[in-house]
């Protein structure tokens, strides 16, 4: 139990738990996790186990830290590494409260770990897919119940029964779904794949665990600000970054990049201007410190970061004196050396050297800048960016009232969204329905059939001929239009839970402010 929470590589280690530090505790307090990091022996491992159970058992409100942390962690968390963890945690303590060691205990400890499992038993369809590490354990825990304790024998029973009647009540509620009838309909012609005509997605479901991917900068940025030092890009969407890596080119020798200072926020804004030379709004993420000539780095964030506007800052740099003496100022339009160092101006073409040679920007203000403030071209090197990331729906926390009215519009805007989106599933239903009816009836799709069904043809682009028309119009229509219009339906609605969870959160710490000035 203790190597599981303090190894390295444990999906469990307080290294890599992606929680705020209160649940980091929780799990800390649960755990009673060595003051050390070196491996106990076997006996002592055994020795600090019982320690564990005794101390939950001799502790206050232990009954209750353990719902909340099968609740939280077995349950709820939307990483399956992090819920078979905890599932292992659950599983571990029972084995050894259940074991010789404890006798004296056992009625009591397997009595109560029991209820809080049979407590949670009946809310399991509230989680959906993330249920399966639960109930991995529930069976693990009725198998091996001691048959000794008359106790947990009873709850056994009551267990069973209760999972039976969940189960029934669910295949009643699926049976009575309004949408069934046309899913099973569809399920005969497609792969099926998903319920896309859901006007209340679940939550469970409908937040996968993204698979991580590479992918370079510019596949991710939708806008790009300079400085003569700074580099700012806004995301597309809010991503969960695991790790950059630099690729460095074309560098020249007489002046190297030595640190680049890595900064982040997630804070939604209109234009990516409002963050220039704002250095409050950032947070400073890792420092990349390279050798000279280095032509790749990687960091990786022990954490993964979440950010919707990411900022490099050319820090310090390699300064060769002897190769910037020789070094020329040149004419970007003839090539010709530049002799009037002040003005810049090329004597034969009377074109401006200090131009950017990309954009032919004017920095006035430091005409030896490492970056064109305008494109961000560099004379010293070319820097390009990758990230090993995912997309993110978290909402950044709100700390005053701007940011409080910012995410007051978001809310208003995915509503609009989410409503369209509802509007569009509903108008789908009804040439779904007409497809379907064609292709079982054999009939044909013309265009005295059903307007809604030409509006499908004019979507799908006419199918495929390839395949049966009718189904293919089918396809095109259920599993491109419904799915896109179901995705950002579900997407909405998780940031506006999101959203307005954090202006909730604002508001009460504010009036809590409020009330402690006025006493």
């Amino acid at each position: 139990l203790l190597m599981l929470s303090t190894h390295p590589n444990s999906p469990l280690s307080t290294n890599k738990l992606e929680e705020p530090t209160s649940e980091r505790e929780m799990l800390k307090s649960l755990i009673w996790p060595p003051t050390t990091l070196s491996r106990p022996t076997v006996t002592e491992l055994r020795s600090e186990v019982h320690q564990v159970a005794q101390q939950l058992v001799s502790g206050l409100n232990w009954e209750q830290r353990v719902a909340e942390f099968v609740s939280r962690f077995v349950l709820e968390f939307n990483l399956v590494d992090i819920r078979a963890g905890g599932a292992r945690i659950i599983r571990g303590l029972w084995s050894h409260l259940t074991s010789d060691a404890f006798n004296a205990t056992a009625n009591e400890c397997t009595s109560q770990l029991f209820s809080v499992v049979a407590h949670i038993t009946p809310r399991l369809p509230d989680f959906g897919r993330n249920a399966q590490e639960f109930v991995s354990l529930l069976s693990f825990i009725l198998s091996s119940s001691p048959a000794s304790l008359e106790a947990t024998t009873e709850v056994s029973r009551t267990l069973i029964s209760t999972l039976v009647n969940t189960l029934s009540q669910q295949s009643v509620v699926l049976a009575n779904h309004p949408n069934s009838h046309l899913y099973r309909m569809l399920s005969e012609y497609l792969e099926f794949d998903g319920y896309y005509l859901e006007s209340e997605p679940c939550l469970v479901c409908n937040d996968p665990e993204l698979p991580w991917f590479h992918v370079k900068m510019d596949t991710l940025r939708a806008e790009t600000k300079f400085t003569d030092s700074t580099q700012i890009i806004k995301f597309r969407t809010s991503y969960l970054i695991q790790s950059v890596t630099l690729f460095v080119s074309d560098i020249k020798k007489a002046n190297m990049v030595k640190t680049i200072n890595l900064y982040y926020n997630n804070k939604a804004v209109a234009d990516v201007s409002e963050l220039r030379n704002k250095w409050s709004a950032w947070k400073k993420a890792k420092t990349m410190t390279l050798q000279p000539g280095q032509s790749e780095i990687k960091v990786d964030f022990r954490i993964p970061i979440t950010a919707t506007n990411f900022m490099m800052e050319y820090s310090t740099f390699y300064e060769n004196s002897a190769l910037m003496a020789v070094e020329k100022l040149q004419c970007p339009r003839c090539n010709r050396v530049v002799t009037d160092m002040k003005s810049g101006l090329c004597s034969r073409c009377r074109e401006n050297a200090y131009q950017c040679k990309q954009c032919r920007n004017i920095n006035y203000e430091n005409l030896e800048a490492f970056l064109c403030n305008e494109c961000g071209y560099s004379k010293w090197a070319r820097f390009d960016y990758n990230f090993y990331a995912k997309p993110s729906l978290a909402c950044e926390k709100i700390e005053n009232d701007e940011d409080r009215n910012k995410a007051l519009s978001t809310i208003d805007k995915e509503v609009e969204n989410a409503h369209a989106k509802y509007l569009q599933l509903v108008q789908y239903k009804k040439p779904l329905l007409k497809l379907i009816s064609s292709i079982h009836n054999q009939s044909e799709v013309t265009a005295e059939t059903d307007e809604s069904v030409q509006a499908a043809i004019a979507i799908s682009g006419g199918g495929s001929g390839k395949v049966n028309r009718r189904i293919a119009l089918l396809a095109a229509l259920y599993e491109k239009e419904c799915k896109a219009a179901f995705d950002s339906l579900s997407k909405s609605v998780q940031i506006l839970l999101g959203t307005r969870r954090e202006v909730q959160r604002y508001m009460h710490r504010k009036q809590s402010k409020g009330e402690a000035h006025t006493e």
